[in-house]
């Protein structure tokens, strides 16, 4: 970098060019190299790995012969449950910026995040649809099993945000920087892992925007992206029906 910007001001423009390409060259080296990384660890393909949310051992892996399609298995006496887990977690890895942008909307919260005077208006229409106003009398009316499933798939959502922040320093192959959690694990002092790990494990279109999402998941969450589905479709339903 030093070199290529001391050659541009003293007009070496050949030189410049020249060490530019060599820098170029190696940054889009290192973005393959994270690439391949990311399509092809343990997540992708590689070799199952081993989930332990709460009491739930769960047997995760993809098929790369079919798009990558999540796998889950579990052996114990409660397979709902650990399917249940296992689907929070996956959905958490491949959808998580989805999933944040649903509940935000559903909780009349986008402004909070982006800020923009587009978004306080759409906050505005959904504070008075407001479908935070009835979620604990639906959760009350929720059977026993309903809501074992809804807290199952929460743990699932919490402890793949919680493997995001350990990304250094915890399981093997769950991430996208499997190469750079490798570097960092070989040059980087055991006590910056963590702080590390933390930073990497962000969602970072939210945080580029200076939201820094650090709620827990909830069923209130999962119920209000329900409602806020079911508003979208009964929408559409009615646009079609006239």
């Amino acid at each position: 970098f030093f070199f290529f910007f001391y050659d541009c001001v003293v007009g070496e423009t050949k030189m410049a060019f020249r060490r530019g390409y060599a820098l170029f060259a190696m940054i889009a080296s290192f973005a393959a190299l994270l690439l391949n990384s990311y399509y092809h660890d343990a997540s992708f393909g590689a070799k199952p790995v081993t989930l332990l949310i709460k009491d739930s051992k769960i047997i995760f892996s993809r098929d790369p012969a079919n798009g990558y399609t999540p796998h889950l298995v579990s052996h114990s006496n409660k397979p709902e449950i650990d399917f249940a887990r296992g689907l929070g977690f996956v959905h958490t890895f491949d959808r998580y910026t989805q999933m944040l942008m649903q509940k935000l909307s559903g909780q009349a919260r986008l402004s909070e995040a982006f800020g923009t005077q587009e978004l306080r208006e759409i906050d505005e229409f959904l504070h008075g649809v407001d479908f935070t106003n009835s979620l604990d009398e639906s959760i009350a009316n929720l059977s026993d099993e309903v809501k074992q499933y809804l807290e199952a798939y929460a743990d699932g959502v919490n402890y793949a945000r919680e493997q995001k922040r350990k990304l250094v320093s915890d399981v093997e192959g769950l991430g996208k920087f499997e190469l750079l959690r490798k570097v960092i694990r070989s040059f980087a002092p055991k006590s910056l892992h963590e702080p590390i790990g933390d930073f990497f494990g962000k969602n970072w279109e939210f945080f580029l925007a200076g939201y820094d999402d650090t709620e827990p998941w909830t069923i209130r969450d999962s119920l209000v992206i329900y409602k806020l589905l079911g508003y979208g479709g009964l929408a559409d339903t009615q646009i079609y029906t006239e």
